[in-house]
């Protein structure tokens, strides 16, 4: 499947209510493109400034800690990433609501993870985890393997927190050796 080609045909729904309605979106990338089967979906909140001006997810400084994390621990894996909330924000705080925001999208976003059958889902922070009816908090749920409506999701703590000094980057890495060992199962 190329990514870029179902970006391209993929039917967005957003109402007008929505508060990131008329944005720009950012649909999903994958690597390598031309694969046909995705290992992780990588899920963060929304895209940023860089990934409107790339059409990329998670190309700016969390997403490079992100791949090149991923690339060290997952060689060879087949990896996607996406948001829960498809349209883009400078950051977080201009989302005036996000939670509206995350409901609007959850048609494209169920339609994104149909289309990918990804082997595992990994929510990457607290607002993304929220989607998934996990009541622990995005530090105990690191790393940890839940089993969701048929769905395997490993949650980690998001690469920008982590730049921030929230976590180590130990963390990350620990989420993605837990999505090795579930691979390698």
């Amino acid at each position: 499947m190329d990514i870029r080609a179902f970006s391209k045909e993929f039917l967005f729904s957003c109402p007008p209510h929505c508060p990131m309605h008329g944005k720009i979106r950012v649909v999903a990338d994958m690597e390598p493109e031309e694969a046909d089967h995705v290992d992780i979906l990588f899920l963060g909140v929304n895209p940023g400034t860089r990934e409107a001006e790339t059409g990329r997810p998670f190309v700016g400084p969390a997403g490079k800690l992100l791949r090149k994390t991923a690339h060290e621990i997952l060689p060879g894996r087949v990896l996607a990433f996406s948001n829960v909330i498809l349209c883009s924000s400078p950051n977080e705080s201009g989302i005036s609501d996000w939670k509206k925001a995350m409901e609007c999208c959850a048609g494209n976003v169920a339609g994104i993870w149909s289309a990918l059958h990804p082997d595992i889902v990994a929510p990457c922070g607290a607002k993304a985890l929220s989607t998934f009816r996990i009541a622990d908090k995005i530090m105990i749920a690191n790393g940890r393997e839940y089993h969701i409506d048929g769905q395997t999701v490993v949650p980690m703590l998001h690469p920008s927190a982590v730049l921030r000094g929230c976590g180590g980057r130990g963390m990350l890495a620990d989420a993605m050796k837990t999505m090795k060992k579930l691979l390698m199962a």
